[in-house]
């Protein structure tokens, strides 16, 4: 079983992030100098107050490679880390002739985890044209299409793989962000969750596929490995197909959970899935066919020690369904 992704153009990494990531040079061609004030641009460019208020706006993409510049730019980055707390909502949405990505916050801090969600109802216009993608994904616009799947990954997740999407069978069973000015909650086509890095906390993930032909002792083994290594569960959160929702090897993560460390948070991810998918297993282009995980298991953990003990803690709501109304969610903060 799997789910089609339409044919489209998979997003290469901007040419300067990838030149990074493989530690090489960047060589531009026919690139026009700018002629400026060069005392006034080194007022500008070592004033560690104006320098934070510009690479603010930047993603962390762009702060990976900032950072190296001088010891004022590297102090202003690592500010901007410390001012982080907490998550941030992000979704793509449609306006006349264009479809813009859209966030409640800046993304200027590595993601610990990006949780995406799409309906299954949603995926065969999951494409769009270059030029109408806002902001700009390629420069210049290439004129192909792209996967929206895949400009959410190129916005937050890349060059990581911390990205996982959920593919959710009904539309009102997705993330929705809050209320943003003159966009209606009904009108994100992709939604989702950003989980910048916290200090100590690692975020495992645990991906059941159906060719496993053991899921239960998949699961066993991985959570055993991970008490090996000294961790603590924090928190586990559980995203299953219809064909697992119910099933024994539910009740086996939490049974086994409860073994190995008791009074651990544990929650069913909150809705029936279609299924998982992590995004670096989608081929964009000439394969359409993303892999059908039927269930993945999301685990925060700490080192160990108590000095890290209470550093982190999850909570688990479970909500009335009467109490399922935006009005009385957008007000409950998750971390």
């Amino acid at each position: 079983m799997s789910i089609d992704i339409p044919d489209c153009t998979k997003l290469p990494l901007s040419e300067h992030i990838e030149a990074y990531n493989k530690r090489n040079k960047v060589t531009r061609e026919h690139v026009d100098s700018i002629q400026c004030n060069q005392d006034l641009v080194e007022k500008v460019i070592y004033n560690y107050l104006i320098v934070k208020r510009i690479l603010k706006n930047l993603y962390w993409q762009d702060l990976m490679v900032c950072k190296h510049v001088c010891k004022t730019w590297h102090a202003a980055i690592k500010s901007l880390a410390l001012e982080c707390r907490g998550p941030r909502e992000f979704g793509i949405i449609f306006k006349p002739g264009r479809s813009e990505f859209i966030k409640s916050g800046n993304l200027n801090v590595r993601p610990l985890l990006v949780l995406t969600f799409i309906c299954v109802k949603y995926k065969e216009i999951m494409i769009r044209e270059c030029k109408s993608i806002v902001p700009k994904t390629c420069q210049p616009s290439c004129g192909e299409y792209h996967c929206f799947l895949d400009i959410v990954d190129k916005f937050t997740n890349a060059p990581k793989d911390c990205m996982i999407t959920v593919i959710c069978k009904k539309s009102e069973d997705r993330f929705i962000p809050l209320p943003v000015e003159d966009v209606p909650y009904n009108s994100y086509f992709v939604s989702g969750l950003y989980i910048p890095i916290i200090p100590q906390v690692r975020c495992r993930r645990i991906i059941i596929r159906p060719e496993h032909p053991f899921h239960c002792l998949s699961i066993t083994s991985s959570i055993d490995r991970i008490v090996a290594k000294n961790e603590i569960f924090k928190g586990v959160i559980v995203f299953a197909s219809n064909d697992m929702f119910g099933n024994a090897l539910n009740s086996t993560v939490s049974e086994h959970l409860k073994e190995v460390q008791p009074n651990v948070p544990f929650a069913i991810g909150g809705c029936v899935t279609e299924c998982t998918i992590k995004h670096s297993d989608v081929k964009i282009k000439n394969n359409t066919n993303a892999l059908n995980n039927i269930m993945s298991i999301i685990a925060f953990t700490v080192p160990k020690n108590k000095e890290n003990e209470s550093n982190f803690d999850m909570f688990s709501l479970i909500l009335d369904s009467k109490m399922k109304t935006k009005d009385n969610i957008e007000h409950i903060t998750i971390f």
